[in-house]
């Protein structure tokens, strides 16, 4: 039982890292490495236009597409609210976040999301990402 939680532990932790290193990809406005944090068949959906993109190739188009628009520049800053696993290798995230310092007048946009990670060989990424705007 003490190993299951040093293992669930050493899990959270690298999940966490891989938020931290989203949102440094974000901020730098780097969608090859945003989209390199997902797993090869993961998908996402955009907040706003509610667009699906499905495969690393598209995932990192629709991030080229959102820093080229409304985010280019925008500081990205979130938390983990929550990490709940279903299994050794899958695990439900929740967060909150908001992108400060947006194009065209915006002050901020804040977001809610629903993430799920998976673990393969040994590595957490993003098999799929749902953001929703908060009110």
């Amino acid at each position: 039982m003490a190993s299951d939680q040093s293992n669930r532990s050493g899990d959270e932790a690298a999940i966490r890292r891989t938020w931290d290193s989203f949102v440094a990809a974000f901020n730098e406005g780097d969608a090859k490495a945003c989209a390199a944090l997902y797993t090869e068949d993961g998908d996402r959906v955009d907040s706003v236009s509610g667009k699906s993109s499905r495969g690393r190739a598209d995932i990192e188009r629709s991030y080229v597409n959102l820093f080229g628009g409304r985010y280019n520049g925008g500081v990205l800053v979130g938390n983990i609210t929550s990490i709940r696993f279903l299994t050794p290798e899958v695990a439900i995230v929740d967060l909150v976040s908001e992108v400060k310092e947006l194009q065209g007048g915006s002050a901020k946009t804040q977001l809610r999301a629903t993430t799920i990670y998976l673990k393969r060989g040994g590595t957490w990424a993003i098999a799929a990402h749902r953001p929703s705007l908060r009110p």
